[in-house]
């Protein structure tokens, strides 16, 4: 008689996402300059934790798009690259992909 498999996952515990599911944060505003390290190092866990390759920030309830909100995303998408992971925001507004663009950052957070 064989031995069982060990389980993947101790019982009771969440199932760890397969490497091919992304993991959605929501971003939620207004960032401050003082907030931006915290909001980094969150997401950094919750990328960490998993095996997911894309962090989908969902900036939807971002508010109004300003120099704080740039740096939080620009340095989110930084801390991605270095961790393995690639950053994509989901329900930007109007106004932010503006801003993204005259920034100059259009093609780097899509």
């Amino acid at each position: 008689m064989a031995a069982p498999k060990p389980a993947s996952t101790p019982p009771g515990a969440p199932p760890r996402p397969s490497p091919e599911e992304n993991v959605v944060v929501a971003i939620i505003g207004p960032i401050r300059r003082a907030d931006i390290d915290a909001l980094c190092a969150r997401v950094r866990r919750i990328a960490e934790a998993s095996e997911v390759t894309v962090v989908i920030c969902d900036v939807r309830d971002l508010g109004s798009p300003d120099g704080e909100a740039l740096d939080a995303l620009a340095r989110l998408q930084l801390m991605a690259r270095r961790i393995g992971r690639e950053m994509r925001l989901r329900n930007a507004s109007p106004e932010l992909r503006e801003l993204l663009a005259l920034a100059g950052l259009a093609d780097i957070l899509r």
